[in-house]
């Protein structure tokens, strides 16, 4: 591993070297130029090349200052060979601005790995530790007759995470286990599948935690911990979930939907009273996860919400109606095609196609007449596509010759050829 780590490395510095020697060849071309016109081209174009490398070296090197240093200075001669080479023609100015706005990426960048890094080793050393201490209190062999671990660096720490959640329940303290659960704020893959499957042999013991996880400053944390809970299917943690739908974060919304979701009936009777929640992102949550669920028999709790105050639940709901619904679902939608949010139209449209609804033709062709959204309209010809009656097949023919929008009637050119596919 350290053998690859080193071969790394090598390649890291020689690929920075190359950009540096380019960089510096195309500074050297052009000042002994001879062509005037070459001149003023490569004096705006050295300082913008040396940018590729600076982002690179900021995300392999954040920590060595030698390195920061020497790139600083080489930055600063590059900059002036090329006002050398330029000569009058150079905007002064505004090279001064960009190469400042790439010094602040640069640096900004550095923190930013230095910020990520530090949270990584201060992980690591979490779990060294705990590593430590199982090895003492087995003997030196790993819970349920493992072998004491010899990998190193990632493998290592993922199989100590993986070690600590086979041991026994009075093996570790809860601040012990809390250190595992921080470990869902790395973002090396091995590291956190070592934890996962710590976390879920673990079983019953992890669920406190993971549920306190879910308050955590981290994002990662937060996140993961909701995924966890989903994959445990611990229905106590229903409520807890419900509540996270309320986050800002999409990224945690989404990972609370899915957990629910996975959930499946267990989470139901909560998702269809989360339908009626006073924020309108756990209405829009609930609803979703009921979709990914499949609650067909819910139906009729889902069609109210297309007359929600809030256009994201709206959206969810005129979603789930296309996944879960039938024809009773097709005049909300059919409303819905005059709605104010594109994203509800858009919605709304794509489910009409998916329930193929032939009553929905008629309003489809004569909400693309007035539809200004490019995008909504080019939806409006896929549902009428997959209608595909006479009338939906006619309506698109008409497109094809008549649509000024050339990427329009080239769409409808497409989906004619495919219907006419069908039918041979």
């Amino acid at each position: 591993m350290a053998e690859t780590e080193q071969r790394s490395n090598y390649l890291k510095a020689y690929i920075l070297l190359m950009y540096y020697i380019v960089v510096g060849l195309l500074a050297v071309v052009g000042n002994i130029s001879a062509d005037a016109d070459m001149k003023p081209i490569l004096s705006m174009l050295t300082p913008h090349l040396l940018y590729i490398p600076l982002v690179l070296t900021a995300l392999w090197y954040p920590k060595e200052k030698l390195i920061h240093i020497s790139i600083f200075i080489v930055f600063i001669f590059v900059s002036m060979l090329s006002f050398v080479i330029g000569g009058a023609a150079t905007d002064v100015i505004f090279s001064i601005f960009i190469s400042l706005i790439y010094l602040w990426v640069y640096f900004a960048i550095i923190l930013f790995m230095r910020k990520r890094n530090s949270a990584e080793e201060r992980v690591r050393a979490e779990l060294d530790m705990l590593r430590a201490q199982l090895h003492s209190k087995t003997g030196g062999a790993g819970a349920a007759g493992r072998t004491p671990l010899s990998a190193s660096g990632s493998t290592a720490v993922a199989e100590t995470a993986y070690v600590i959640g086979r041991g026994k329940s009075d093996t570790f303290s809860p601040e012990q286990i809390r250190a595992l659960i921080s470990s869902f704020d790395v973002r090396d893959p091995l590291i956190l599948e070592g934890s996962f499957n710590a976390v879920e042999v673990m079983g019953t013991r992890a669920e406190p935690y993971l549920i306190d996880g879910l308050n955590s400053q981290s994002l990662a944390v937060r996140e993961n911990c909701a995924k966890m809970l989903g994959r445990l299917k611990y229905e106590s943690s229903i409520p807890h979930l419900i509540e996270a739908l309320n986050e800002n974060s999409k990224r945690m919304h989404a990972a609370a939907v899915s957990a629910l979701a996975n959930l499946g009936d267990a989470a139901k009777e909560q998702l269809i009273s989360g339908l009626k929640d006073p924020s309108f992102k756990v209405r829009a949550g609930c609803c979703e996860a009921l979709r990914i669920i499949g609650a067909k028999d819910h139906l009729d709790l889902i069609i109210p919400l297309m007359a929600d105050e809030n256009h994201y639940v709206r959206k969810e709901a005129a979603k789930s109606l296309g996944r879960i619904g039938d024809e009773s679902a097709t005049p909300v939608l059919i409303n819905a095609l005059t709605d104010e949010s594109r994203g509800v139209r858009l919605a709304a449209v794509a489910s009409l196609g998916k329930l193929r609804s032939k009553t929905a033709v008629k309003p489809m062709i004569s909400r693309y007449k007035d539809e200004t959204d490019f995008q909504v309209r080019g939806r409006i010809l896929k549902s009428l596509a997959m209608v595909g009656n006479g009338e939906a097949v006619d309506a698109i023919r008409f497109i094809s010759m008549y649509e000024t929008d050339t990427d329009l009637s080239d769409s409808a050119k497409d989906y004619l050829y495919s219907l006419n596919l069908k039918k041979e």
